[in-house]
């Protein structure tokens, strides 16, 4: 992503907001399929600026890691939906979207939400 933020458009930025909302009411409704179309869709647009085949290689890591989360949820279903995956992800849209440059905050916010990503499906 931090390739990729300079290059996000104001129409970029609307798309990931209401990616964001499908989390949300995703969430609420508890419909883990839901969640991870509007997840895909949410980080799909934050790196499509990458060019086809480093986004092609990113969907193929998160097709993988998708694996695991749908594990994850699964296991602990009552965990999972207590997460707040959409302040996480409006954390990392709105430090991108201030800066509008691939920053130390940027780059730190991208860090944290995967190392979180990380963690929850090693509990």
């Amino acid at each position: 992503m931090a390739l990729t933020i300079p290059t996000l458009t104001a129409g970029d930025i609307q798309i990931a907001e209401k990616a964001l909302g499908r989390m949300r009411t995703a969430i609420v409704r508890e419909d883990f399929a839901e969640w991870r179309r509007a997840h895909q869709d949410f980080h799909r647009k934050l790196v499509q600026g990458a060019g086809d085949q480093f986004v092609q290689l990113i969907e193929v890591q998160a097709d993988r890691a998708e694996r695991y989360l749908r594990f994850y949820q699964l296991r602990d279903t009552k965990l999972w939906w207590s997460r707040d995956t959409e302040a996480e992800h409006r954390e990392l849209l709105e430090t991108i979207t201030q800066d509008r440059v691939a920053s130390r905050d940027s780059v730190a916010a991208i860090a944290r939400h995967l190392a979180r990503t990380r963690t929850v499906g090693n509990r």
